[in-house]
């Protein structure tokens, strides 16, 4: 527990607080950028537009192999059922490719989220030329 005592997560909501080891973090775009080059992970929590423009551009930096991190986003009480099922019909109609789906993780309870973390593996650094592939 010491490895994630140190662990550096960027919290994409206003207010939350993930069982006392995760800080609130509020950034603008270009800071987001700057954290996405430094931060272990991106842990989503129900949120308005700000969250969720930044949880996309996480998974799009990751899709082009940018940011290689594990994405986990927080799904209490279904919050993010709408964009699980818009992101799976971008792969049903051919805009991602189904290896994508493997971007994210989707987590129902925050307790689950180190452990998610923990087991989940870096993503290929070499995304873009798959991406290119589709």
């Amino acid at each position: 527990m010491v490895l994630w005592a140190t662990l550096q997560i960027l919290l994409l909501t206003t207010e939350a607080i993930l069982r006392g080891l995760v800080q609130n973090l509020c950034k603008t775009s270009s800071g987001l950028i700057k954290d996405l080059l430094i931060i272990d992970a991106v842990v989503a929590l129900p949120g308005g537009c700000g969250t969720l423009d930044e949880l996309i551009e996480a998974i799009t930096w990751k899709r082009l192999g940018i940011f290689t991190k594990p994405v986990v986003i927080i799904n209490t009480n279904g919050f993010y059922d709408p964009l699980q099922e818009m992101l799976e019909r971008c792969v049903s109609q051919n805009f991602m490719d189904k290896r994508h789906l493997e971007m994210w993780s989707i987590v129902e309870d925050p307790t689950e989220v180190l452990l998610k973390i923990k087991n989940t593996d870096d993503w290929n650094r070499d995304a873009l030329n798959f991406a290119r592939n589709e």
